[in-house]
């Protein structure tokens, strides 16, 4: 068994909470939890985007040559072949290394980005105009 990425997934249940729910008078308010679950929408925006960092943190770890090896297997007749890029702003192990991660993560990372593109106001627009939409368009 490969130790790595594998080795390093767990499984943690978490529910996401924030149901909109409605008054007697028909009026509509956000039910949080009052516990201390972790908020990922409303309310202090700058602990909100801590909570994100904190679950997103680590998405992405150079794979070993036995990593890719055991990969490269499995989509086998799927995709051609794994990809070696150069990692932007995640450390590198060389020119051409393998970096990978659940696609869980990959997915929250997204609906992330997509929490900041409605609010350009608080986070400006981080892409160039030339990768906004096509990177919008992925994140769909």
């Amino acid at each position: 068994m490969i130790d790595g990425p594998k080795a390093a997934i767990q499984v943690e249940q978490r529910r996401f909470t924030n149901a909109i729910r409605h008054r007697a008078d028909g009026s509509l308010y956000m039910d949080y939890p009052a516990d201390s679950s972790p908020r990922y929408t409303g309310g202090d925006l700058d602990e909100v985007d801590k909570t994100w960092d904190a679950l997103l943190y680590g998405r992405y770890s150079a794979l070993t040559n036995e990593d890719t090896d055991w990969l490269q297997e499995s989509i086998s007749g799927v995709n051609d072949t794994l990809v070696p890029l150069q990692a932007q702003g995640h450390g590198s192990d060389g020119p051409e290394s393998v970096y990978g991660g659940p696609d869980m993560l990959h997915s929250l990372h997204c609906l992330n980005g997509l929490r900041r593109h409605v609010n350009p106001e608080r986070y400006g627009e981080h892409l160039p105009v030339e990768y906004r939409q096509m990177h919008i368009d992925h994140c769909v």
